[in-house]
Order: structure tokens, then sequence, then C-alpha cells
């Protein structure tokens, strides 16, 4: 398990009181991949607000909206809301931390992604369903929680509690994605959140079809990671052809996936 925190353009650190660099860096994305296409199916706002949740080693407790490192809690559910999700489809970037015994601080990113009209909620996670039992998955306070109907994974539990009780949504709306585990970048320290993000780009190039967003983030991770972290870089910093940049690259994906008639997931995997 990877700590985003340690991680430049992720870093969660804010007590110097400036905004986190991982808040700077959603800021960018959001800009960038939120689709308002006239096409409603490729349609997609991004949230500038990420869901927080951690889980405490001092009370085994789950904290909600949590803070960054330290301070300032980003109020996630009030921007959900805002981006009107009965008639939206909402991307929103996950934070999972876990305080253990020593004071360390774990975590980890995954995505989800709100189809318009709430028909389906739908949390993609690039490990996929690990459970094993040294890692975040297992923290303290995600054991502690309630567990709804066959949900085994304390972590996944935990975010369905969340949005069973703080939106309404229904457990059968929710899906958890099981297939294969996403494809580790080679040079990519934050694994997790290196492979969100170009899930989240795979999911603008596939115009919202999520077996084929995967596709593309693999072929990412295995072919194109060098320009994945430059785009990021000139995200953070909101560099001026940040956009073209993107566009040609979006380009270069799409031609050359295409080209080697590129597959990586199994048909029955998502």
């Amino acid at each position: 398990m990877y700590n985003i925190y340690n991680m430049s353009i992720f870093n969660l650190n804010n007590t110097n009181g400036k905004i986190p660099n991982i808040q700077k860096t959603i800021d960018g994305l959001s800009r960038l991949l939120t689709n308002r296409s006239r096409l409603l199916v490729s349609q997609m706002t991004v949230l500038d607000v990420p869901l927080i949740i951690s889980s405490s080693f001092e009370t085994n407790d789950v904290i909600h909206n949590a803070p960054y490192f330290k301070n300032k809690n980003p109020n996630f559910v009030e921007a959900f809301m805002k981006a009107n999700p009965g008639r939206k489809s909402v991307m929103f970037i996950i934070i999972a931390n876990d305080y253990t015994e020593n004071g360390v601080l774990n975590s980890h990113m995954l995505l989800g992604i709100n189809f318009a009209g709430g028909s389906r909620l739908i949390f993609i996670d690039p490990n996929s369903n690990v459970t094993n039992a040294d890692n975040i998955y297992k923290g303290r306070g995600f054991l502690k929680a309630p567990q709804l109907k066959n949900m085994t994974n304390p972590l996944y539990n935990t975010l369905a509690r969340f949005f069973k009780v703080n939106m309404g949504a229904k457990k059968s709306q929710m899906r958890f994605y099981s297939g294969e585990p996403l494809i580790c970048p080679l040079g990519g320290a934050a694994s997790c959140s290196y492979r969100t993000v170009m899930i989240m780009i795979g999911m603008r190039l596939a115009q919202n079809n999520i077996k084929q967003a995967l596709e593309y983030a693999n072929f990412m991770a295995s072919n194109e990671f060098s320009k994945v972290k430059t785009l990021l870089d000139k995200v953070f910093s909101n560099e001026a052809n940040t956009r073209s940049f993107f566009t040609n690259f979006l380009k270069t994906i799409e031609r050359k996936a295409i080209q080697n008639n590129y597959i990586s997931i199994s048909p029955s995997s998502n």
C-alpha cells in the first residue's frame, strides 16, 4: 500500500496553513476533465472536492468528511449535491486514510462515479477488491462500521454505508469494481493515485464507458506513463498549455490503442 501523503502533487499536508498539493491537483483535474458536451451520454462533472474518510487508531472510529493531514475539512456532501447528481453524471476522487498504532498515516485513492438519475453509483478501486489483513482496507475504524449484507471488504462497506446514510443511495444501486487490478506503471510510486487519474482520463476518452476506460488506463500505464506524469505536472502548476497538451495526448492514446488492438481485461472482469 502506497502512502500518497508523501508524494509531491498528491501531498495531503496542509499544516503550514496553505492549500495542500493534492487539492491543487484535484482542482486542475476538475477543470480539465469536466465534460459539458452536448451529447448527454458524454457529459460528466468532475468534483473539485474529494471525499476523505479516515480510520483513527485512537478512537477506532471512522471520520467522514475528514480533514486533510490537519485542519480544514472538505465538505464533500455539499459539493456533491450542488453538482445536481439527479440530472448530471458526477465523478469524484475518494481518499481513504488509516492511522496506525505507531501514528503512521497510510493513504489510498480510488474513484467514485454517480451516473445521471442516480441509477448507478460505481466505485472503482485500481487494486480491485483486496482484503489482505495488513492493509488500509482493514483499518480499525473501517472494521468497526456495521456491516451491510454481503459487503465483506471493510473499506467498501464503510463507503457503502456513507452513501446509504448521507445520500439515501440504495445498496442495489451501488457497484464495486471486482475485476482484475489495474496495471501498475513502472516508475509510479503513488500507484493508486496515478492509476485513479488514468481511469478518469480513460472515462473522458471512452465517453463514460467503464470497461473501455479501464482499457485506456491500462494502455497508459504500459505505454504512455511518462506523458501522464507530464500532464499531471502541468495540471498541478496550471500551465497555460495544459489543455492543448491534453487534447493532443488524448488523440495519441486513442490512435495508438486502436492500432494495437489493445485488450487487457477479460470480458467477464467488469
